[in-house]
């Protein structure tokens, strides 16, 4: 039999005729030559990840452990200090609301600084950890994308020019003449890293190192007699480890290689294929560097957000792999590490997403309890040009580590608390709240509700407690509100309004603190056009995709046109479309479908302003990630990464055979399975409402369940499995019934209730599965039956209240373990295609002396064979025995 060794990383070739070996959360470790082994070289599982906690709403922006011990992350826009026994964060305060880039932070030994890329700069004292944003009263501090330390002075790039500049020793001050230059080439300076107490200064084409030479007018000088002809093409690329500096360079004739620094000397890491890959990607200004050690190896991790993958590169080894992380579906994409800082010894990473924190650990084989998935492809076996029968494939593979067959688990039990509680919102005073002023808008992954009307703003909590708001904001004069949503990124309020109600209303970007203007899109005119100005608006969602956010407004003037922009930077995005047609006026609901991975979804229909009608249409408007890399100054080239299609109708035999014809009250969508629901009626009280799921892909009827009268916005409620919702019965708040449905199966669960009467208005019903909570407006009447009044809540007619609760059980159960498997394809037209995976078991616990062979595997001239397994167990594959017979030509 011949052996095949696997000696070397991830390289698939601009050709995968010459090279298509993928390596897939596999790094590969050398056994020394004297050792004798048969094989040179053994691949190894990349580390696992534990969860430690979650601070904030994420993503993790930044993380790191002060001199003196103390844990800091930046989790969205917020600040916190980490408990290192819980992993549990206290929030200190805020920086620059709207932005999801890496954060630098670093500290002096008294005060951890922040800068964010913006024209600011924030620092947490080390002794108290009071928060507070750098004193720029004398106009010296101009903000930094990255900022380092170096002999008790801080040292910070000035954005957009070529200079840098540093504070007074040990202090927060700045002398006015304490800059300088990067100025042996005429480009701009972007970023800057201390490494072995040299200055790295990365222009866009070339880099500078500068010295701490002492001078008492500024300590620092640039080294002479050097220049290194690379700048930077990504500024957060930049990682350092040990005596040497890693980036994704630029330079006069290119970019997209990736190179090492050491001692003033650069070296090409990246190989053809990692450059071929990254030419590829659209957008690469927007890579993510960091360094991190494990169990003897060092790593430059390279992650691109816009492409949705992360290069990892062994330093010690000069090999490269694939760390990627698979969702439920199995699809693959960037790993969650967003962030690195070792904690205490333990290798510590940010979610890109979330605010979670993960451990890494090699001991660990999961991605906190998902699955991943490992993949070695092997050169090409070529036989000088000749057929041969390939009669057995054996892997060399550590096998007898699989998991038993049997595990136990432990699992929590959500129970709803019934009768259920109510706390009442004191001092809602903002004016009219109607769909023309405002309306009720609630942020539920962070618990936050915004109340929007004609005269003001405020801001309550979801908190089952009696409360008064947390921030009340009156307005100058009245206006009108045509729509509004909250960014899921970063929790700013997102408003269309003007106190003249003019044809064309601008959207601004709300600080969800204090409710100041933080960015417009459009403005107000009579003759309003896209991409300059949008139409007064009936609904906005903002949905993620690829970490940016996107919203969306739905013309209200007799328009069926949807228009998009981007929330991080208020310009439009390339889309305007007339999707809504048919409905009366071509209004419309609208709602926030698939968002937060590398693509997103809108879903539209028609809204109950038309007349019940025998079919209802379906629309869905799709942003793929390619949306990013989209240049506003390409307009009118539409984003080619953002498209609409009308999913299919609903006809009326479908929601209830007996009406002739319906009409929809509102739309939402289901994040347990990721499809559609809808409230739907007819003209008569009598007939009541239903609610029903649609298919996402095909607009078919899932299932549909009658429910009586009752007004829920379903866009208002975050649906993940169950919905909940009570009668409208009357006026009075006497007996009516509560319903829950389970939007997987389609089943409704009844119960009596008393004392509540939900008002008509079609936000007086939000509620949200995570918590079992519902944002309530109507009136309540303490009484038996009746939920349970918290402390400072009593009877109350037209007013606002949170109601519901839950508690938790936990459970230890046995769960039988599946998939225990290990799979083999192979190409035979050099890597173009590949056959269907066959399957065998990876090998029992303790069944050491398993032989993972394959037999009889066909003819072929050109053979590209590739394992896979997702198995959560230590091993390694050292490479392959093949037996192949010559078939004569």
């Amino acid at each position: 039999m011949s052996r095949v060794p696997l000696t070397g990383g991830a390289y698939q070739a601009r050709s995968v005729a010459a090279a298509a070996q993928r390596s897939v959360n596999l790094f590969s470790e050398p056994v020394p030559e004297a050792q004798g082994e048969p094989m040179p070289a053994a691949n190894y599982p990349t580390p696992g990840t534990r969860l430690l906690g979650t601070v904030g709403p994420g993503p993790i922006r930044a993380i790191r452990q002060a001199t003196t011990g103390g844990i800091y992350c930046v989790s969205g826009n917020g600040v916190y200090k980490i408990d290192p026994t819980t992993w549990a964060g206290t929030h200190l305060g805020d920086l620059t609301h709207g932005l999801i880039t890496p954060v630098s932070m670093v500290d002096n030994g008294l005060d951890m600084v922040f800068v964010d890329g913006s024209a600011n700069g924030w620092h947490v004292t080390l002794v108290g950890d009071t928060f507070a944003r750098i004193d720029n009263s004398d106009g010296i501090f101009m903000g930094a994308t990255r900022v380092d330390y170096l002999d008790t002075y801080l040292l910070f790039n000035k954005p957009d020019t070529p200079q840098f500049y540093s504070s007074d020793s040990l202090a927060l001050t700045f002398d006015p003449l304490w800059f300088a230059n990067k100025e042996s080439y005429s480009d701009l300076l972007r970023t800057l890293v201390v490494v072995k107490r040299d200055i790295w200064l990365f222009g866009d084409k070339s880099t500078e190192i500068f010295n701490n030479v002492g001078k008492p007018d500024f300590p620092f000088e640039s080294a002479p007699d050097i220049f290194i002809d690379h700048g930077i093409a990504a500024v957060y690329s930049v990682a350092d480890y040990d005596n040497s500096v890693f980036w994704l360079s630029a330079d006069r004739q290119g970019h997209g290689i990736i190179v090492m620094g050491s001692g003033y000397q650069t070296k090409r890491i990246s190989t053809y294929a990692i450059e071929n890959e990254v030419a590829g990607y659209a957008k690469i200004s927007d890579a993510i560097g960091f360094c991190y050690q494990i169990g003897g190896h060092s790593f430059y991790v390279l992650t691109f957000p816009a492409a949705d993958k992360t290069w990892s590169y062994d330093i010690t080894t000069q090999l490269w792999h694939e760390w990627v992380w698979i969702d439920t579906n199995g699809d693959e994409h960037r790993h969650r590490a967003n962030c690195y800082w070792p904690i205490n010894g333990v290798p510590v990473v940010g979610d890109w997403q979330t605010g979670n924190l993960y451990a890494l650990d090699h001991r660990v084989f999961t991605d906190f309890g998902g699955t991943i998935k490992r993949v070695r492809s092997f050169p090409h076996l070529v036989a000088d040009g000749k057929r041969v029968f390939y009669r057995q494939f054996l892997a060399d593979f550590d096998t007898g580590n699989a998991p038993d067959t049997v595990a136990t688990t432990t699992s929590v039990e959500t129970i709803v608390t019934w009768l259920p509680d109510i706390a009442r919102l004191n001092g809602v005073s903002v004016g009219a709240i109607t769909t023309t002023f405002g309306g009720v808008f609630i942020d539920w992954p962070r618990g936050l509700v915004y109340v929007v009307g004609q005269t003001g703003y405020q801001k309550y909590t979801t908190a089952m407690v009696t409360q008064t708001p947390l921030v009340t904001v009156a307005t100058p004069g009245t206006r009108f509100v045509s729509a509004a949503d909250v960014d899921p990124l970063s929790g700013d309020l997102i408003i269309q309004t003007d106190p003249s109600n003019p044809n064309g209303v601008p959207i601004y970007k709300l600080d969800p603190t204090t409710f100041a203007v933080l960015g417009t899109f459009g403005v107000a005119t009579g003759s309003p056009s896209y991409p300059a100005s949008v139409w007064q608006g009936q609904s906005i969602v903002c949905v993620v995709a690829n970490g940016v956010s996107f919203g969306f407004v739905k013309y209200s003037v007799s328009s069926g046109i949807v228009s998009g922009f981007r929330v991080d930077t208020m310009a439009h995005s390339g889309f305007t479309a007339n999707i809504v047609t048919g409905s009366t006026n071509n209004r419309g609901s609208m709602i926030a479908g698939n968002s937060g991975g590398s693509a997103a979804s809108v879903f539209l229909s028609w809204d109950a302003t038309t007349a019940p009608a025998p079919s209802v249409p379906l629309y869905r408007i799709d942003v793929a990630a390619s949306a990013t890399a989209y240049n506003p100054a390409t307009w009118p080239t539409p984003n080619p990464g953002i498209t609409w299609v009308t999913v299919g109708t609903i006809p009326v035999a479908a929601v209830n055979p007996a009406w002739t014809g319906f009409t929809v009250y509102s739309l939402g969508y289901d994040l347990a399975d990721g499809n559609v629901l809808m409230l739907a009626g007819t003209s008569n009280p009598a007939d009541g409402q239903r609610v029903l799921k649609l298919n996402a892909l095909t607009a078919a009827v899932m299932w549909s369940i009658a429910i009586g009268t009752s007004i829920v916005n379903l866009g208002g409620s975050r649906i993940n499995g169950s919905l909940w919702m009570i009668r409208n019965p009357g006026a009075g708040a006497g007996p009516t019934s509560s319903y829950r449905i389970d939007t997987l199966t389609g089943t409704l669960t009844t119960q009596p209730i008393t004392g509540v009467y939900a008002a008509a208005d079609t936000q007086a019903q939000q509620s949200d599965s995570d918590t079992s909570v519902m944002f309530y407006g109507g009136n309540f009447t303490s009484q038996t039956g009746a939920p349970n009044p918290v402390t400072g809540t009593g009877t109350f007619s037209a007013g606002w209240s949170f109601m519901g609760g839950q508690t938790t059980r936990t459970t230890i159960t046995n769960a039988a373990i599946q998939g225990n498997l290990i799979s083999l394809r192979w190409s035979d037209d050099r890597g173009h295609a590949w056959g269907s995976p066959v399957e065998q078991p990876i090998g029992d616990a303790g069944a050491y002396r398993t032989s993972l062979q394959w037999q009889r595997l066909g003819l072929a001239r050109w053979r590209v064979f590739e394992l896979s397994w997702s198995v959560a167990m230590p091993t390694s594959l050292q490479g392959c025995y093949v037996d192949a017979t010559p078939a004569g030509s």
